[in-house]
Parts: structure tokens; sequence; C-alpha cells
């Protein structure tokens, strides 16, 4: 009507309109109205309406779409950006032109205006980002540094993309968001520089202590070697006491400067588990037999037990775990005045290739109070922290087992109430080795239903050596003293049943094992029980006065804690039904079917040139000494010789060159002695190398009397009596020479004696080589070591010796910093018992 009268209206205005529905539901419109002219010269309105109520509702939708995204990139800080890729135009928010530090007024909106705005270093890059996204082969989500016109300041901003494209593939429009993430980037360096700076100091303070633990040490080993040098002579009482006080002493503050130095290792990273495979209760046997003699000194009795299901033999690092043991069973025996200290390992899980065990060590000491129980694992803290300090110690051993256990994939913890002793339980996770141990070896049907008689005062060793007999299928009974050991032997022998063993404690109270023993021989005569003491380490199986009434045989004698290999070793030799190659009675060597020969040794370890002489001139031979190659070269033209024995490793010239050089000089005059090389290296390829350098066969150490006379031999001249012209002297007839010299006591002490002087040596001069960075040193006095502790036969020792060897030949010096402090340990302890063992001898 507005355009009919006035002719005014806009053609094809619309209008909304509110209408309703048939059901009276209201309902938007929209009407318009569009004029169409006709050929009659008169005018036509054509008027349409639209239902608008979708419409209505997507823009509500839109519109709280549009506020809500407004809100969220106002809270974020997000910059939204849209770049019409056909035209070259970039539309930012408001946000947009904050993070570039530009106003409106000065951005062209081009694409290339993002560019200038981009960091130098990143301009090439980023803008190939965003080429890549629109060409479809990658996302465009990266980080990048803008510069600021105003002020020259660098952001970091995150964005991000989203490609819009026509039917064909075509880029159109490319939408995304910026966001600022300067102060999040500025954190990262912060708290990367933070680290660095953290990580150097503790590599700064890590190489402190250990170079300050080496300095100490090298001096200490020195001052232990020496006390015990000086202990083995003859001295008075009073004097005795001052070097056992001066040992003492040494050794505690070497065990401090152990502990300094794992614990430095362990916060710097550096210390790696060694697993290997090995023999679980000989191994706790021999740890604990350590502190045996710590645990007599008190009075206090010291067990173990290993549950028979806990396989034989694992894969774990047994160094780490014996050290762990060692704290633990230490602290024990710290703190129990009187009692026992018994350790026990059980089974927790086991699944084909792992298996997870348990182990506690308890005592009956003092116990610690309850609000310690947790901080007393941690660095420098202890439970007794007392001005007095009655009991010593750094407060580092058990943070340094906590590590140990956890690297192990264990956890550590205890229960304990004060003044009721203490049990201390950790966890590691192990593989599973091959073979058998002697617990599990079956004993010989022999000895099935052999009668024995367990005699000891101590609760917990009746116990576990009840358990481990009835294991075997022997028919153990147990008395707790001597006179009803004596009622016990009485009555079985009158009902026709009588015991034929007695193991026997040594140390009770009342009537002692010696006096035990002498009654029963009394009693019985030959027709009695044969007896096995039982004695405490370092404790003197005599009274003073009396020899104890018993034989010398090698296993008559068994150290407590006593280990179940041990054990069964001793019950076999007894009853001649010997399990092991060792426990057979020597074999004698071939009898020697040549004359005797004379044979220059050259070989610069004492140790070693005790034994191989010994060896030699009990089978005969006559031997002429070079302590090293030089000497050997300069010897040989000086006789006649039948066989050189030629070390590999010695000072001034080695093996090998005094080979070549005694090789040149047979040149001169056509003739040809035999070489043998006597090496400590036994690895695939060392016969061969020596082979190629001259030599004419190969003996490995430790030296055996067998291997060494088998080989020496096959180049003498043979005896005019033929086979069996001459035969071995009785004194060599075991291959282990140590053991051998077990039938003589002289050379047994004069082997002990040279121990400390010859292993100090080495080990001093492998840490001079090492700190040097001496790879080819250190691997000569690796190889020297390892040559001397195998004379011993102590395998923990020589294995430790080995590794260091191998790490010295492939020049891994940052490895054989902890090997070698594992040597140290391993000879500290092998030169210990050695020394408790040569006081049994006296």
């Amino acid at each position: 009507q507005e355009w009919i009268d006035t002719g005014e209206a806009n053609p094809g205005a619309f209008r909304e309109l509110e209408g309703v529905t048939k059901d009276s539901s209201p309902a938007p419109l929209e009407l318009a109205i569009r004029p169409i002219e006709t050929s009659s010269d008169s005018t036509l309105l054509l008027a349409s309406m639209i239902d608008l109520k979708e419409r209505k509702r997507a823009e509500e939708q839109m519109m709280l779409a549009s506020n809500r995204l407004v809100m969220a990139t106002k809270a974020g800080r997000i910059g939204i950006w849209d770049y019409d890729v056909v035209n070259n135009r970039l539309y930012w928010d408001d946000r947009m032109y904050e993070l570039y530090g530009v106003s409106p007024e000065r951005f062209s909106g081009a694409y290339e205006a993002w560019e200038q705005g981009l960091h130098p270093e990143d301009r090439e890059r980023e803008p190939e980002k965003l080429r890549r996204a629109m060409r479809g082969e990658d996302e465009f989500d990266t980080e990048f540094r803008v510069v600021w016109p105003e002020d020259g300041s660098v952001h970091f901003i995150k964005a991000n993309g989203t490609v819009l494209r026509d039917g064909a593939g075509r880029p159109l429009r490319v939408i995304g968001t910026n966001w600022d993430i300067t102060e999040q980037r500025q954190a990262e360096e912060e708290l990367q520089t933070a680290r660095d700076q953290a990580e150097a100091a503790n590599r700064a303070k890590s190489e402190f202590l250990a170079n300050m633990s080496h300095e100490i040490r090298t001096p200490m080993n020195g001052i232990i070697g020496m006390a015990d040098l000086l202990r083995s002579t003859p001295l008075e009482q009073e004097q005795r006491e001052y070097v056992d006080l001066i040992s003492r002493s040494a050794d505690a503050l070497l065990a401090v400067i152990n502990d300094i130095l794992d614990f430095s290792k362990i916060e710097a990273g550096k210390l790696a588990l060694d697993a290997q495979e090995f023999d679980l209760r000989d191994a706790i046997g021999d740890t604990l037999h350590t502190l045996a003699y710590r645990a007599q000194g008190k009075g206090l009795e010291l067990a173990y037990q290993v549950q028979a299901d806990v396989p034989d033999r694992i894969v774990s690092d047994a160094g780490r775990i014996r050290q762990v043991l060692i704290n633990l069973v230490g602290n024990a025996i710290k703190f129990t005045e009187r009692g026992e200290v018994v350790v026990d390992v059980s089974l927790e899980s086991l699944t084909r290739d792992q298996a997870s065990l348990h182990f506690t060590v308890q005592d009956t000491g003092i116990g610690i109070a309850e609000d310690k129980l947790q901080s007393i694992f941690e660095s420098f803290t202890q439970a007794e922290s007392s001005t007095t300090r009655t009991y010593g110690g750094t407060g580092l051993g058990l943070a340094i087992s906590r590590k140990l256990v956890h690297l192990m994939k264990g956890r550590i913890w205890v229960d304990s109430k004060l003044g009721a002793g203490s049990t201390f339980h950790f966890t590691v996770l192990t593989g599973l080795g091959s073979g058998t141990s002697a617990h599990h070896r079956a004993a010989p049907e022999t000895l099935d239903g052999l009668r024995v008689l367990v005699v000891d005062d101590n609760t917990t060793n009746r116990r576990i050596l009840e358990e481990v007999l009835r294991s075997w299928e022997m028919d153990p009974g147990c008395a707790q003293n001597g006179e009803e050991a004596l009622n016990l032997l009485r009555t079985a022998r009158e009902q026709g049943n009588p015991f034929r063993l007695v193991l026997l404690d040594v140390m009770m109270p009342g009537m002692d094992g010696l006096e035990v023993a002498r009654r029963i021989r009394q009693e019985h005569g030959e027709s009695g029980p044969e007896i096995i003491h039982l004695s405490s380490a370092g404790r003197p199986l005599r009274d003073g006065t009396e020899q104890p009434p018993m034989p010398s045989a090698d296993h008559r004698v068994l150290i407590k804690p006593v280990k179940p290999s041990s054990l069964l070793d001793a019950i076999s030799w007894l009853f001649g039904s010997a399990t092991r190659q060792e426990l057979a009675p020597p074999a004698a060597l071939p009898s020697r079917d040549v004359l005797p020969m004379t044979v220059l040794l050259a070989e610069d370890g004492r140790v070693n040139q005790m034994v191989a002489v010994k060896i030699l001139e009990d089978r005969g031979h006559h031997v002429v000494l070079a302590p090293d190659g030089q000497a050997a070269v300069e010897l040989f033209p000086t006789q006649t010789f039948d066989a050189i024995l030629m070390d590999v490793q010695m000072p001034r010239l080695d093996g090998y060159a005094a080979t070549a050089a005694i090789r040149r000089h047979e040149q001169r005059g056509g003739s040809h002695i035999p070489i043998i090389a006597m090496t400590a290296n036994a690895l695939k390829g060392d016969r061969e190398k020596c082979i190629e350098a001259g030599m004419d066969d190969y003996v490995a150490k430790p030296v055996r009397a067998r291997e060494l006379c088998a080989v020496l031999e096959k180049f003498g001249t043979p005896a005019a009596g033929g086979p069996g012209s001459a035969k071995a002297d009785p004194a060599v007839m075991n291959q282990g020479k140590f053991r051998e010299s077990l039938k003589e006591p002289a050379l047994m002490r004069e082997l002990i004696d040279l121990f400390p002087v010859e292993s100090t040596m080495a080990l001093e001069s492998a840490r001079t080589a090492l700190t040097a960075g001496d790879a080819e040193a250190l691997h000569h006095w690796a190889h020297k070591l390892k040559g001397m502790v195998g004379v011993y036969e102590a395998k923990r020792a020589w294995e430790a010796a080995m590794r260091l060897d191998t790490l010295a030949r492939q020049g891994d010096l940052q490895r054989a910093q902890s090997v070698l402090t594992d040597c140290e340990r391993e000879v500290a302890l092998l030169r210990d018992a050695l020394a408790d063992f040569r006081a049994a001898l006296v």
C-alpha cells in the first residue's frame, strides 16, 4: 500500500512479520514484494513469504558460538588469523596485532607483512612450512619467533592453521590461531640452565669425592698392608694391641672412604650393575664368613638359611647384593650386644625367567624408635645420634643400600621396636641361571638315613642344620648342650641305632665342644661317631694346653655360619661318598717319565714364583729364576736350559719381546729351546697370540701342577727306565696349589704373608695408571693381580680382576673406575680372610 500510495517504496523490500501457524504457535516470517512490468503497461506485484524459524535458530547458535570463541580467545590471549590465499590478504583480530607489536594502521594486511615480522633466522623456515601445508604435504603446527618493530624484543609464538580448499583441492583460505609462549620458553630455558648447573655441580662433587677417596685410599692400603706384615712378626702383647688398633682404625677409615665413593657414584648416576650368574647359597655363605669374626668377637651367633624353593643359581650383581648384606648384617652386629643375627632368604615370586627374592636380617639388638624408622634410610642420618656416638658410622650405609636395592628393582624397609631388636627386609628381582648348586644336589644314596646328632646351644642353628640334613634324607637329632648329647649317644647305641656323625659346636656354655669330643672318644673309642667341629671364625681349636682330639683332615672343621655345600662336602668326604670333583681323593700326577729338567722361570710376581718353583722342585726339576723378561734374555746364554717358562706381563721386557730376543739369538746358532707361556690371559685367541710370538705352548694362570708338569715334560728327555721310573711327590698331588699347601703350614704361612705386600703394590699401581689414563699400564697391573689372586683360588677377586683386565685392554677407563673399586674391596676381604686363616694355623 505504501508503494501504491507514494511510489517511493523500495521495490523488492522485505519485512519481518510475526505470524501464527494453524496450531496458534508463533511463526517468524519474512514478506518480500517485487514489481513486475507487463506488456499492457500494467504492473503486477509478486509477493513471497518465507518461514524464518530455522534461520533464526541457526543465527542464535552462531551468535552464541561466536561469543564463546571471542571469550575463549580473550581468556587465553589467543589471536585469530584468516589468510585469503586467492587475494593474498591477511585478516587479524585485535589480539594478533598485540602479539606482533604493531597497530592496525601499520599493518598492510599482505602476506609479506607477516613474513617481515618474523625473526631473521625463521624467515625461510616458517613460510615454507605454511606453503607445505597449503600444498597438502603437512599440517601447519609450529613455533617461531617474532621481533617487535618498536623495541626489537623477541617473542616466541605458537601457531597452527587449517587449510580450506575448493572442489578441485586448490587452497582458498587458511584459518588459524597464534598465542604467545615466551614465558613458557623462558621458564624452560631457566629450568634447563638450572639442570645443567646442578649436573655440573654434581659432577664436580663426584669427581672431588672420587679423587679424594683415591688419594686417601693409596696410603691407607699401605698402612693396612704394613700393619698386617707387622702383625706377622714376633710382638709383645702391648705391641700387638697397638698394631690391632692401627688395623681397626685403618679398616674403619677405608670403609668410610668406600661409602663416600659409592654414594657419589650413585648420586651422579654412574653406578651400573654387573649381572652375572652365580650360586646364591654359596655367595651368601662366603659373605657372612667375612663378618663372622666380628660376630664372634661380641659373642653373637651368626646364622643364615636359604629356603628350599629359592633357585640355586641366579643372574644378578652378586657384588651389590653382597654389599647390601654386609651393610645390614654389619649394622645388626654393631647394634646387638647379646643374642644372634639371622639372615633368611625366601622366594617372593617366580616366573619362567625371573625370581623375586626376599631377604631378611633379624637381630636381637637395641631396636629402633618408631619415629626413626623412615629417616634411617636418608643420607648422613642415623637412628643413634647421641653426642657420645656410642656406635659410630657415617650414616651412608643404609642410604647406599636403599639406592642399590632400587637399582635391582626391589625395595627395602624395616620392622623394629626400641629395645626389642630389628628386622630389615629387602627384595631384589633377579634372572634365573642354569645348573644346580651343592645345596640342591642330591646327597649320595650311601648317606640316606645317616644318623647325625647336631649339638649346639643356639636354637636357630639347631633348627637350620636339622632342616638341611633332612633335605638330604638323613636322620638328624638335636642336643642343646654336652650332657644331653652324651646321653643321646649312649641311648642310641644301647638301642642298636647309633649316631654315626656328630656336628659339634666348639663354643658352648658349661661343657664346650672340645670336652664333649674328648668324652665321646673316651666312652665310644674307635667305634664311636665321626665328629665335625663347628667353630666360630677366628676361634682357635685348642685351649692353649691341649690339642683337640680330632684328625687334621681338611673337612673336619667348619667355620660358622656353615655353608650347606661345605657341610655336604665334609660329610661326603668322611663317609667316602664324594659328589664333586674336588672331593675325590687327590689324584696323583702321572709318573715323571722324563729326566730332571733345568728350567728357566721368567716371572716377576713373588707369589707366582713361589708356587711354580715349589711345583717344579717337588717334581725333581731344577729352577733358575729370572725376575723379568730382560733378566731372562741375559740368563739364557749363560747355561744350558731344557725349557723356559715365560710370564707374558713383566716389567722392562714383557714375555713377547723376551721371546723374540731369544729367538733372534737362536738364529745365529741354529738351536731352539721350548718356551712355554704362563699368563692369566685365558681368553679366546690368547693361546694363538703366544704361538705367533714364537712360543711353543701355553699354560693359564693360576698355575695347576698337573697342567704345568704335563705341558713342560712334553719337551723333556725320556727317562731310561721308561714309564713309572720316577714317581710324583705326594706333596703335589692336588691341582690347587693353595689347597695343596694346607699340608705344608710353613708354605701356607709364607704365601699368606706375601699377599698383603704383593696385592697392595698391584692395586696402588693400577690406581695410579687409571688416574693417569694409562690403559696399557692398567692392563699390566690388572693382569698381575688376576694371576696373583688366582693362586689363592679366590673366585670373586679373580673375576673382578678379570673384568678390570678386559676393560683395560678395551681402553674403557670410565667403567674401569668402578671395577677397580670392586677389586680393591674383594682383595681387602681376601686379605682379612687369609689373616684369619693364618691365625688359625698358628
